[in-house]
This record gives structure tokens, C-alpha cells and sequence, in this order.
């Protein structure tokens, strides 16, 4: 269940942000593991390697996911991520002129998506924003998290 390993996703991607790599990766591993190879985890991963430098495997792993749209369902979204990580942003836009085609419904996030950071200049990445109707960046933070007063 992704209940399993969505959590392992997360850690991992908090590493990578943070620049430790070895524990983003470990995390990363744990989850394909976990998920029993499910996609979106093998795209994670791919995006771990590619943002550690290893990019040969990172390849391979996004080679193998495209290959494997065959036979199943994988996320033109997720394919975009992992071409932005390996710095193709050429493929990365288009990949994400697909998801939107396919009307994904990830594509609420790409407005504020860390992965797609090096995107943000390019015309094809802001008229998919545009079309969407999407802010380039999440709305500021208001403040922080307070007891309801009521239920104290």
C-alpha cells in the first residue's frame, strides 16, 4: 500500500533538498522496495540519482520507465521530474506539455514543485501555468500553525 512507502518518498525527498544524498538515496531504495517497483517510487529515485550526480543509472531507471508505458500506466509528470533532475529541459517540457494533454492531475503542483525550479523561465513552462490558471509559487505563508482555542 502506498501508505507503506509514500512516507520514504517524502524523507527522501527532504534529503535531497538538504543536499545529504546518501540518506535521501537510502530512503529512495527503501520505498521502490517497498512499493514493489511501483512508478512513481522508481521516479523518485531516478530523480535522487540524477540530483546526487549519478546520472548514468538515473537514466537507465528513466529509460526503463518509458519503456514500461506499454504495459502500464506511468506519469508523463513523473517522466517530466526526472528529466528536469538530469538538466534536459527541453524533455522536461515536453513531457509536461504531455501530462497536461493527459489532463494530470498532478499537474496542480507544478506551480510550486521544487522539481521543476529550473523550469520556471521558460516561455512552454509559464504558458502551461498560464493555461492552467496557476500561480508560478505557492501563495506566502500567513503565519503558523495555532491550537484552536475552542478545543483547549
Amino acid at each position: 500500500t502506498p501508505g507503506a512507502w509514500w512516507p520514504k518518498i517524502i524523507l527522501g525527498w527532504g534529503y535531497l533538498h538538504q543536499n545529504q544524498n546518501g540518506p535521501a538515496l537510502a530512503s529512495l531504495r527503501s520505498a521502490v522496495a517497498n512499493s514493489h517497483g511501483a512508478s512513481f517510487a522508481v521516479a523518485s529515485l531516478a530523480q535522487g540519482l540524477a540530483h546526487a550526480g549519478e546520472r548514468t543509472p538515473a537514466r537507465r531507471m528513466l529509460e526503463s520507465l518509458v519503456a514500461s508505458a506499454d504495459t502500464r500506466y506511468i506519469s508523463a509528470y513523473d517522466v517530466a521530474a526526472v528529466q528536469a533532475a538530469l538538466g534536459d529541459t527541453s524533455a522536461a517540457l515536453l513531457w509536461l506539455q504531455k501530462a497536461f494533454e493527459e489532463r494530470s492531475a498532478m499537474l496542480i503542483h507544478v506551480g510550486w514543485d521544487p522539481r521543476f525550479d529550473r523550469l520556471r523561465g521558460e516561455p512552454a513552462f509559464r504558458a502551461i501555468l498560464a493555461a492552467m490558471q496557476l500561480p508560478d509559487r505557492p501563495p506566502p505563508k500567513t503565519g503558523t500553525l495555532r491550537r484552536n482555542p475552542v478545543s483547549m
